[in-house]
C-alpha cells in the first residue's frame, strides 16, 4: 500500500508541473514557526490561485504555517486547481474562534479541487480534555469541510481534529486515497472522514486511528466505495446514525467496503438507526474480505438506539421506520471481543430483510473467556452459509 501511495504521489508531483502557475502562501506573507496568523496570506494566495485562467497551485511550503477558520471558496476559473502542502498547516491553540466555528479549513463550492501531501493539525487537547471532565463544553470543528464535484484528497495526514477530521459533503465524484488519519483513543466525536449527501465517493489505502467512527456514513450517501482500510482503535466502519429527525426522509444506498483490517474498535461493520417513527432505508451494502482482530462488536445492526432517552410514545419505546435490506457479509473473519460477534437488532415494524452471510468466521478473542454467538431480533427473508458461530437466521 505503501509503494502505491509513493508511486502515486511522484506522478502526481513531478510530471508537467512546470505547465502550472504556482502562488506559494509565503510570498503573501505568511510567517514559517506556526505562531504568527497567515490567514490573511493564504486569503491572498487562493484569491490569486482561484482566479487564475491557468492551471493553479496553491503551495504551502515546507514549514509550520497557523491559519485560523477559513472558508476557501470557489468556484475557479479553471476547471482544476491544486492545493499542495508540503508543509504542516496548524490551528490556534485554545481559541475560542475555531472551537466555536463548525470548520476550521473549509472549500466551498471548488469543481476539480485536488489536495496532495502535507499535514493538517488542529491541536484539539484542550477541547478533549474539557470534554472529558464538563458538558458545558464547545463543540469544536471539524478539520477539513468540503463541497463540490471531482475532488481529490491525496497522500493528506490530518492530526488531532476537534471533531470530524474530513467531512465529505454535498459532493459528487471524490477519491480520497493514501491519507491518514490519528487522534487518540480518548478524543469524542473525532470521526475519520464522514460523507453525506454525495455520490460516487472512493476511499482507498487509508488508515484511520481515531476516537471515533473511523469512516460514518450518513443520510443521502449513495455510490461510496472503499478499499484497503486500516481502522482501529475508533469505532469502526458505520452507517448512521440514521433518522435523528423524524420528518427527514433519510436514505443511504449502493455501499462497499471491499477489503479492510479493523482492530481493536468497538465495532467492525455497524449500521445504526434511531428508534423513533422515522423514514427512509439502507440498501445495496457489501462487505467483503475483512479482518476483524479484537473487535467487540464485529458486526453490528443497531436499530434500538436512543440518545437522550427520547424513543418514547406513551411510555412505550418506538420502533424504528428505516428499512433496512439487502445487505452481504463476506468472507469476514477474525476475532470478537465480546460474546455476540453477529447481532441483528432489528425494528420490529419494518424488520431487517435479504441479510446474506457467506464465509463469515468469527471467533473469541483471548481475552473473552466464552464461546461466541449470533443474536438475531426481527430479520426475515435472509439466507447464510458457511458461518461461525452459526447464523441465527
Amino acid at each position: 500500500m505503501i509503494t502505491y501511495v509513493l508511486i502515486l504521489l511522484f506522478f502526481q508531483f513531478s510530471p508537467l508541473s512546470f505547465s502550472k502557475q504556482f502562488y506559494n502562501v509565503v510570498d503573501f506573507g505568511a510567517d514559517n514557526g506556526g505562531i504568527v496568523d497567515s490567514t490573511d496570506a493564504f486569503g491572498e494566495a487562493w484569491h490569486s490561485t482561484c482566479s487564475s485562467n491557468t492551471p493553479s497551485v496553491l503551495l504551502v511550503p515546507n514549514g509550520e504555517f497557523l491559519l485560523r477558520p477559513y472558508i476557501f471558496s470557489g468556484p475557479c476559473q479553471t476547471e482544476k486547481v491544486e492545493v499542495r502542502i508540503e508543509g504542516t498547516i496548524v490551528a490556534p491553540i485554545n481559541s475560542e474562534e475555531i472551537e466555536n466555528s463548525v470548520y476550521w479549513i473549509k472549500f466551498n463550492r471548488i469543481d476539480g479541487l485536488e489536495i496532495y501531501g502535507g499535514t493538517i493539525d488542529a491541536r484539539a487537547d484542550y477541547i478533549w480534555k474539557c470534554k472529558s471532565s464538563r458538558s458545558d463544553c464547545p463543540s469544536g470543528s471539524r478539520s477539513l469541510d468540503i463541497t463540490g464535484k471531482n475532488i481529490k484528497i491525496v497522500g493528506l495526514t490530518s492530526v488531532n481534529s476537534n471533531q470530524q477530521h474530513i467531512m465529505i459533503h454535498k459532493c459528487e465524484g471524490v477519491e480520497v486515497s493514501g491519507v491518514h488519519i490519528l487522534a487518540p483513543e480518548s478524543s469524542p466525536n473525532t470521526d475519520g472522514i464522514h460523507v453525506m449527501d454525495s455520490s460516487n465517493v472512493r476511499i482507498s489505502d487509508t488508515i484511520i486511528e481515531t476516537g471515533d467512527d473511523c469512516i460514518s456514513i450518513g443520510h443521502g450517501t449513495r455510490g461510496l466505495h472503499m478499499q484497503n482500510i486500516e481502522c482501529g482503535p475508533g469505532h469502526g466502519i458505520s452507517i448512521g446514525n440514521l433518522g435523528y429527525y423524524e420528518k427527514r426522509r433519510e436514505e443511504v444506498q449502493d455501499i462497499t467496503l471491499d477489503g479492510a483490517v479493523i482492530k481493536g474498535t468497538q465495532n467492525g461493520l455497524r449500521i445504526k438507526t434511531v428508534a423513533k417513527d422515522n423514514h427512509g432505508f439502507v440498501e445495496g451494502v457489501f462487505y467483503n474480505n475483512i479482518t476483524m482482530i479484537d473487535v467487540f462488536h464485529p458486526i453490528f445492526i443497531d436499530q434500538n438506539y436512543c440518545p437522550h432517552n427520547n424513543c418514547y410514545s406513551h411510555n412505550e419505546k418506538v420502533s424504528s421506520g428505516i428499512e433496512i435490506r439487502n445487505i452481504t457479509y463476506s468472507n469476514i473473519h477474525g476475532s470478537s471481543a465480546s460474546e455476540y460477534a453477529m447481532k441483528f437488532d432489528c425494528s420490529q415494524n419494518h424488520p431487517c430483510r435479504d441479510l446474506h452471510l457467506d464465509n463469515v468466521h468469527l471467533t473469541q478473542s483471548t481475552k473473552l473467556r466464552k464461546r461466541v454467538q449470533s443474536m438475531c431480533n426481527n430479520v426475515i427473508q435472509s439466507e447464510s452459509a458457511d458461518c461461525d458461530p452459526p447464523s441465527c437466521f
